[in-house]
């Protein structure tokens, strides 16, 4: 993807282009960045543009791009597959989509939703954090879209 920077009142000397995937450094007109969007990015993207002119002043910009993903979602991959729990213990599930272009993306808080089916042993939120409740065996739930995966749990 190329971003440029459009004119300003001031004529520009250098121009800083940072994302989270990469940072470039412009010195000369046309302040212009190609820039990389990784494979397995999907939501919102921010590049940060930070620009001084011929005054010395800093100008500082943002723009945030939404990445779709044409890609449909084949497997989801939870970890831990399974869980053990004790009195006291909370823990964080971590979820992974495997794609049909082959990425693999993270997908933990991007619209994957978690199901408790007894919350007497078990509750987790909307974040995928599971927190002990008292003793059994139960499972977990875990959905996005059409694909879900099940968590065994045991105390």
């Amino acid at each position: 993807m190329t971003v440029t920077l459009g004119e300003t009142d001031t004529p520009l000397i250098s121009a800083l282009f940072l994302s989270r995937a990469e940072v470039t450094h412009i010195e000369a007109d046309p302040f212009q960045a190609q820039m990389e969007v990784p494979a397995e990015t999907v939501g919102e993207f921010p590049i940060v543009i930070a620009a001084r002119d011929l005054t010395g002043d800093l100008r500082i910009g943002k723009v945030t791009l939404l990445i779709e993903q044409n890609a449909q979602l084949t497997e989801l991959i939870v970890q831990p597959a399974g869980l053990f729990m004790k009195p006291g213990m909370r823990l964080n599930l971590r979820v992974v989509g495997l794609f049909s272009d082959g990425v693999t993306r993270k997908l933990t808080d991007s619209g994957t939703l978690y199901l408790s089916t007894d919350e007497g042993v078990v509750t987790v939120d909307e974040f995928g954090s599971v927190e002990y409740q008292g003793p059994g065996g139960t499972t977990i739930l875990v959905t996005n879209g059409e694909v879900e995966q099940v968590v065994k749990v045991r105390n």
